[in-house]
């Protein structure tokens, strides 16, 4: 088996030939990641990733994008054979910015993508076009999910394997609903990632993919600084109705004062009626919780996303460092 060296990687980026030099390069880039043979040059994934990005003459979250656009390409295809979603890409029907919105189409709304990826296969959708359906599946998705409701909700009268067995639902349907709008608030969050975290050329949001000591985000955007972190926001997602009962309440507000001073910005992104994200950005602001932002998703009102409070003071105490030093531990 042939190992692919960084210098025959930089080979290809540089003469990509006929095929489209964002597919070229991340095929190139991954291979290389793959093989490890980055480590004959470089100490960190990280400076292969930027060495590649600078011979492709872009910067190193662009080569980032490029190769999660063409990851979830050909993990498209390989879970739909008929797709033919790479093979559109070699032809050019499919860049990497129609890739990244049919990813995150993937998250809210997979049964979209099929005619959408018809369309490209027709030369019938442009970008505009592909992002009018994203916002439109967004919307649909924002009303599924508040739609997750049991039908015959139980009552105190409920006994032994009734009960259990209704509770059993609800705790089903809960942890749904709670499922679907946190993939739905993480859409909105990269969509709305320049005005919620700033810098995109250089911000990347993801969900799930760190793990804290102290704290659990669900979702953290790491602002990269030449080869270390700028900065670090944290993300929370949450699906409420109504505010919590005082102890549920009480601890969702000393869970986000404590994490917030982990990290930068620390936005509280809730699925539901926009009263309820407004009642607890008041007590947000009357605790003086500075670090910490508001914004709701609220399927009544438009536009989906809209800021309710944001930051306005940096983290107290300043656990910043703490952060990063288990984000680079873990790799960016």
């Amino acid at each position: 088996m042939n190992l692919l060296t960084c210098d025959q990687a930089l080979d290809r980026i540089r003469a990509p030939g006929t095929r489209p030099v964002w597919l070229v390069a991340a095929e190139a880039v991954e291979g290389v990641c793959a093989a490890a043979t980055w480590r004959e040059r470089h100490a960190l994934v990280g400076d292969w990733i930027a060495e590649a990005a600078e011979a492709a003459g872009i910067g190193a979250n662009m080569m980032r994008r490029w190769m999660a656009a063409r990851r979830f390409l050909s993990e498209w295809e390989s879970s739909h054979p008929e797709s033919g979603t790479l093979a559109l890409a070699e032809q050019g029907k499919i860049s990497p910015a129609a890739a990244e919105i049919l990813k995150r189409m993937a998250e809210v709304a997979p049964a979209d993508i099929v005619p959408a990826i018809d369309c490209f296969a027709g030369s019938g959708m442009t970008i505009r076009d592909l992002r009018q359906t994203y916002a439109s599946a967004l919307g649909k998705a924002a009303k599924t999910i508040d739609s997750v409701v049991v039908a015959n909700p139980p009552y105190a009268s409920a006994a032994g394997a009734g009960r259990r067995a209704v509770n059993k639902l609800g705790s089903e349907l809960v942890r749904q609903r709670t499922t679907g709008a946190s993939k739905l608030l993480f859409s909105l969050a990269n969509d709305h990632l320049g005005d919620l975290s700033g810098n995109t050329d250089r911000t990347a949001l993801f969900y799930g993919r760190y793990k804290f000591r102290f704290v659990a985000p669900d979702a953290v955007a790491v602002c990269r600084q030449d080869y270390g972190i700028a900065h670090l926001d944290g993300y929370a997602f949450k699906a409420l109705d109504k505010v919590p009962v005082r102890e549920s309440y009480g601890r969702l507000l000393a869970e986000t004062q404590f994490a917030a001073t982990f990290f930068r910005r620390y936005w509280l992104l809730i699925h539901g009626p926009r009263a309820v994200a407004q009642e607890i950005a008041d007590d947000v602001h009357r605790l003086e919780m500075g670090a910490v932002g508001v914004a709701v998703a609220d399927p009544q009102a438009k536009p989906l996303l809209d800021v309710v409070l944001r930051p306005v003071a940096p983290p107290f105490p300043d656990r910043q460092n703490e952060a990063k030093e288990e984000v680079l531990g873990q790799g960016i």
